[in-house]
């Protein structure tokens, strides 16, 4: 998989978040992207997923220009998961909204 980011920009609403970020990966390239609270790590995170469309710039996965609601998927923000609950009691207390008992115990399979 290759991404290609070139000269993005975003902002919310007044305030300029990114200012012509560019990033160049391959398959097996590992990237850390560093930066104080608000700067905006996340943001280009979700202009690369497909989240939010850039105001300006090129982003391209494996050699496609990405599109707003088709993009990579992974986890953006740190997961929060309650150590003293099972995996199933904590799919069941962050899911409980939107799916039935039935439905979560049916998407646990057993090794």
């Amino acid at each position: 998989m290759s991404l290609y980011v070139d000269n993005i920009s975003f902002k919310y609403k007044d305030r300029n978040v990114i200012c012509g970020a560019s990033i160049e990966a391959g398959s097996g390239d590992v990237i850390a992207i560093i930066g104080s609270n608000g700067c905006g790590k996340t943001t280009l995170l979700k202009l690369i997923a497909g989240l939010l469309i850039p105001d300006k710039g090129v982003i391209r996965i494996d050699n496609k220009n990405a599109q707003f609601g088709i993009g990579v998927s992974g986890i953006i923000e740190q997961p929060r998961f309650w150590n003293e609950m099972t995996a199933r009691d904590n799919h069941k207390y962050y899911l409980e909204d939107e799916y039935d008992d039935t439905r979560i115990e049916s998407s646990f399979i057993s090794l």
